[in-house]
This record gives structure tokens, C-alpha cells and sequence, in this order.
């Protein structure tokens, strides 16, 4: 099967590098703590969302909240020990937006990319070797989406936002988890080497 995963590549860099600057435009003040992908890409689309500061802290405290409720209700059984390694991994406990759909902007535009769709649709699609292989359209697109990102990370195409301090990148794949692929604008003097 041969797709241009480069095609992709390139024409997800130029739209999310014109995305960028005009939500920066639109929304000068607001304090970005975080840019994701949100897709399924064999669907053919991928949503643009950007989190503010405060939001990523509200909702984090939140989830912590939901996740001490439930420890506290699953954990102080006779039979918790059972599970009390999934109890106590998940939710898992972070201090931004544990999931795209909470961002503040979390659609802030869909790109679509109808040839995904044809190719998930092909008769010669690639199926997995086994159960732990990634699927064919997915593992592609998540190297294209770290592909993308340190592009967008090389060409500076955050600088008109204002960051907070971290910024944080990533993505979240249809029905898995958000994935931070890197950390910016850290604060000073946190980390030498």
C-alpha cells in the first residue's frame, strides 16, 4: 500500500501553522497552556484545540477531585487489592486538561482529510500482524502528528501566542488518552543541565 504520508505532513504543518496565528490574532490576551490534536483518523479529521491557563488548572482539580472520590470508594473494600493498581492509575493525576474535550477552545477548527477515509476504506487496507501492532492509519498519523508538531515547535509558530509557563503540545487519538509530546517555555531556573 503506498500513501504520501509526507503530503500529509506538509499540508497539516501549513494549516496548523495559519491556525496558530490566527487564533493568536483573535485572541490576544488569553494565556495558552496547551495546543492539541484531537482525531480519528480514519475519519479523516483533525480538530485544532487550545486551553487556557486556568481552565487546564480547573479542570485538572476536577479530575483529581473524581479521582479521590472513587479511591475512596473502591480502596476501603475487602476486595480492593484486587484492583488497586487501575484504582490508583487512573484517572490519571496531571496539572493541564486531562482530555482535549475539556480545553477551553477545544474545537477551535477541524481540518479534513478526505483521503484518509478513502484509504481506511481501500480493499488493500493494511490489516495489523497482531494485537499489539498499531493499526495502519493510526500509527501513521501519530508519526506525522510529532513530525508536525516539532516543526511547528522549529519554525516558532507559537510565538505570537501568549504562553503560560509550561506550554505543553500533544495530541489524543479518537478513543485513547492525551499525549504531551513536549513541554515549552519552561519557567527559569527550574531545570540546568
Amino acid at each position: 500500500m503506498t500513501f504520501d504520508w509526507q503530503s500529509l505532513e506538509d499540508r497539516l504543518y501549513e494549516q496548523s501553522r495559519a491556525v496558530i496565528q490566527q487564533f493568536a490574532a483573535e485572541h490576544p490576551d488569553v494565556t495558552c497552556s496547551f495546543f492539541a490534536y484531537e482525531t480519528d483518523p480514519i475519519e479523516g479529521y483533525f480538530m485544532l484545540g487550545f486551553d487556557t491557563y486556568e481552565n487546564a488548572l480547573r479542570m485538572a482539580q476536577e479530575n483529581e477531585q473524581r479521582a479521590i472520590k472513587q479511591r475512596n470508594q473502591m480502596l476501603t473494600q475487602e476486595w480492593s487489592w484486587r484492583h488497586a493498581r487501575s484504582m490508583l492509575q487512573s484517572p490519571r493525576l496531571t496539572d493541564y486538561s486531562p482530555d482535549v474535550s475539556y480545553f477551553t477552545y477545544p474545537t477551535y477548527v477541524q481540518l479534513d482529510f478526505q483521503e484518509l477515509c478513502d484509504l481506511f476504506e481501500s480493499e488493500n487496507y493494511p490489516q495489523p500482524a497482531n494485537s499489539v501492532e498499531d493499526d495502519y492509519i493510526d500509527g501513521n498519523v501519530q508519526i506525522v502528528l510529532w513530525k508536525v508538531m516539532e516543526r511547528l515547535i522549529a519554525s516558532e509558530a507559537f510565538a505570537p501566542l501568549h504562553l503560560s509557563a509550561p506550554f505543553h503540545v500533544g495530541y489524543q487519538l479518537h478513543t485513547d488518552g492525551l499525549v504531551v509530546l513536549r513541554i515549552l517555555n519552561w519557567p527559569h531556573n527550574t531545570w540546568t543541565r
